[in-house]
């Protein structure tokens, strides 16, 4: 009899523990669906948002080792957006740089030169990426990203 009683004891809690995973997939992939987190606190909606990209000396429309790239923000999920890129050359990081996008941004300027430092090729050719982002309580959250590549 106690046999039979632990056997039904171990499947009750088996059955259990798949419904607890089932269930804790099912939230975790509506939260992720939703982006940013989920719309609790310290998040919300990501709202509208826009990144696009310029480079306002290239005479090819392509980004080339040395020139400026600039970056046109728009969003409504923030009042304080900020713009990241990142650079790898042969996937090696080779530059990074963000700056705020809003009025009271204690350091101006918008633009990035694409240059990377003495200890990597300078003029070779890169990948990078440029992240819209804002911060939030628990740390920072991404709206949209955009990459392209920089040419030598």
């Amino acid at each position: 009899m106690k046999s039979l009683f632990v056997r039904a004891i171990k499947a009750v809690a088996g059955g259990a523990l798949v419904a607890l995973l089932v269930t804790t997939i099912a939230v975790g992939t509506t939260f992720a669906a939703k982006g940013g987190n989920g719309g609790g606190p310290g998040g919300g909606s990501t709202g509208s948002s826009s990144l696009s990209i310029v480079f306002p000396n290239s005479t090819d429309g392509n980004a080339h080792y040395g020139q400026q790239v600039e970056f046109i923000v728009s969003t409504t999920a923030t009042d304080k957006p900020y713009v990241r890129l990142n650079c790898y050359e042969a996937g090696v990081w080779v530059m990074t740089d963000s700056t705020g996008y809003y009025a009271d941004y204690p350091w101006p300027g918008h633009i990035f030169t694409l240059r990377w430092d003495l200890y990597h090729l300078a003029g070779a050719e890169a990948d990078c990426t440029a992240a819209l982002y804002y911060y939030t309580r628990k740390g920072t959250a991404t709206l949209v990203s955009k990459s392209f590549h920089v040419y030598p």
